[in-house]
C-alpha cells in the first residue's frame, strides 16, 4: 500500500490552496494591475503615447510603476501592459488620496489572503500526512483525493534504503 510522503502532501496542499485562495489573490492582483495601468495612462502625455503606439521599437518601456502619495513611495504595481518609460526607468506617479487608499487596502487584503493560504497549505499537508494512505484520503478527504491522482504522476518522494541511511548517520558519529 502506497503511503503519502511530505513532498506529495505539500504538492497536493499547494494545488488545493492555489485553486481556492490563490484564485482570489490573482483576481485582486489583476484588479490592482488594471487600475494602475489606467492611472499610468492618464499621466502619459498624449503625444508620447501616440509616438509609442506608432513607433514602439524606438521607445523604452516599463511594465511597472512606483506610486507616490505625500512622502511615501512604497506602492509599486505591475501593469497589465507596458507604457513608455521615463528616461529609461519606471515612472513615479503621484496618486490621488482615493487611489492610494484603494491600492493600500487591496494590498492589505492580499497579504491577509496570502497568510490564510499558507495556513491552509499547512493544515491540508498535516491532514494528508495524518491520513497517510490514498484509501483513507479517498474515504475521509475526497476533495484531496482528486488532487492526489494529478500530483502522484508529477511528484514522487525519494526514499533511500535503510542501509544507506544508517551508514550516512554512522559517518557523523
Amino acid at each position: 500500500m502506497k503511503r503519502i510522503g511530505k513532498i506529495l502532501a505539500t504538492g497536493i496542499a499547494c494545488s488545493m490552496a492555489n485553486d481556492t485562495i490563490g484564485k482570489e489573490i490573482r483576481k485582486m492582483e489583476d484588479e490592482i494591475s488594471s487600475k494602475s495601468y489606467s492611472i499610468a495612462l492618464s499621466v502619459v502625455p498624449k503625444e508620447v503615447m501616440d509616438f509609442y503606439l506608432k513607433y514602439p521599437q524606438y521607445t523604452n518601456t516599463c511594465g511597472s510603476v512606483a506610486f507616490r502619495y505625500g512622502t511615501s513611495t512604497d506602492k509599486y504595481a505591475t501593469l497589465t501592459d507596458s507604457i513608455p518609460a521615463v528616461n529609461g526607468n519606471r515612472p513615479y506617479i503621484d496618486l490621488h488620496v482615493s487611489d492610494y487608499e484603494w491600492i493600500t487596502n487591496k494590498k492589505i487584503e492580499i497579504k491577509e489572503l496570502e497568510d490564510k493560504k499558507l495556513k491552509l497549505i499547512n493544515q491540508i499537508q498535516s491532514t494528508l500526512l495524518q491520513l497517510s494512505t490514498p484509501k483513507r484520503i479517498k474515504e475521509q478527504f475526497p476533495e484531496a483525493y482528486e488532487y492526489l491522482e494529478e500530483e502522484s504522476d508529477t511528484c514522487t518522494d525519494i526514499a533511500l534504503p535503510i542501509e544507506e541511511l544508517q551508514s550516512l548517520l554512522a559517518t557523523y558519529k
